[in-house]
């Protein structure tokens, strides 16, 4: 059984050096598939869920080789297998991103098992109505879904909820496919917006990237490239958490300062100030560290949301940033229905938490956190 020990009391200090964005990464590496020839990639997280993948598309008979530190070269030139490997594949949800690459390389394809992380419902409903608008037929066949794409064709998509993998999925798809392909209530995620801009590099033809309504003008054939993925701003805003938590100093690299106004909003919220120089994220040690005060005198609340309201995946870090400051707040969680569970564990450490239902919660007191055992 693996355990991590951690001694509190601690302060930071000095330079941090985030890691690729693994939520652009799966995508942008499914989306070689699509390329004949070599593509350099730089700043791959060498975290498990890419990792998985890398092993996945080996297996497929991409051949990849890694250059460096986060370097990689993907050639797909030939892939002769179209079925991903069902062991490797249960075991992260990105394998769904590999769909769009294998249809258009194989024009069939298979999927016994999918991951994901255990935060509540997480439907795959979407990402079926994206390819099935684009031409591509499902078939559920003693468990497992097959899926068929003869011929795809560009087509108009209104997305019943801004998914990021289905979103991705479409783009993927729609670059190869004839025609022309709009998506509307697409996701505009940071990293939905590192894919457009690798396969606009490969010669693409996708504009909207940034925002929820994209033109994506099907193509015959992208060109290998060499892109650097961008950093991972749910690792830099955690890294601000664990600075401000500390009350530690520290200067984080390779930030994108336009990423960032609705996390430096939330940031604020908590009294937190984030200083942003050139392409740098500075956490001074000295924060207030007190709830901004709500007009008419309410309870300050605090919500995540579909891109670019406050990410979902930093919600949680909040909350452990909200049990060291002064003020009250309530918490709530729109895109999860298990994801503030983990609260039971912070309440074992002497936060002062109330669970209202699974999608709320109230921080109320500053309170010293004590060591304690977890599982």
């Amino acid at each position: 059984m693996s355990k991590l020990i951690i001694q509190g009391n601690a302060k930071l200090s000095g330079t941090y050096l985030p890691q690729g964005n693994k939520n652009a990464a799966l995508p942008i590496i499914s989306a070689t598939l699509l390329i004949k020839g070599k593509v350099i990639l730089n700043n791959v997280p060498e975290i498990e869920d890419v990792l998985t993948l890398i092993e996945i598309i080996k297996k497929l008979g991409v051949k990849v080789e890694k250059l460096g530190a986060n370097r990689y070269s993907f050639d797909a030139t030939e892939v002769p297998n179209n079925v991903p490997d069902p062991e490797l594949s249960r075991k992260i949800r990105g394998i769904l991103l590999l769909i769009p690459g294998l249809i258009y390389r194989a024009e069939k394809t298979q999927l016994s098992f999918f991951g994901g992380d255990p935060i509540g419902i997480r439907q795959i409903d979407t990402f079926a109505q994206a390819i099935k608008s684009l031409g591509v037929e499902i078939e559920n066949k003693n468990g497992s879904l097959v899926f068929h794409g003869k011929k795809i064709i560009g087509n108009q998509l209104y997305l019943d909820e801004a998914s990021v993998v289905a979103t991705e999925s479409a783009i993927i798809l729609a670059s190869m496919a004839q025609g022309v392909t709009e998506i509307f209530n697409a996701a505009c995620e940071p990293h939905v917006a590192d894919l457009c801009n690798f396969l606009n590099q490969c010669r693409a033809k996708i504009t909207g990237i940034g925002s929820n309504h994209l033109k994506i003008h099907g193509t015959t054939e992208l060109q290998p490239t060499e892109y650097s993925i961008c950093s991972d701003h749910i690792e830099i805003g955690s890294i601000a958490v664990l600075a401000a938590v500390t009350g530690s100093e520290l200067t984080i690299n390779n930030v994108n300062p336009t990423t960032f106004y609705w996390i430096n909003h939330g940031f604020a919220k908590l009294g937190v100030n984030l200083i942003f120089e050139n392409n740098q994220l500075i956490i001074k040690k000295k924060q207030p560290m007190k709830v901004a005060e709500s007009l008419g005198h309410q309870i300050q609340k605090f919500d995540d949301g579909p891109w670019p309201a406050f990410p979902t995946d930093l919600l949680s870090l909040m909350i452990v940033l909200a049990t060291q400051i002064k003020g009250e707040v309530l918490f709530f969680e729109k895109m999860f229905d298990s994801r503030l569970f983990f609260t039971d564990s912070l309440r074992k450490m002497g936060a002062k938490i109330t669970l209202c239902d699974p999608h709320r919660v109230v921080v109320e007191v500053q309170k010293k956190l004590r060591g304690k055992k977890l599982t």
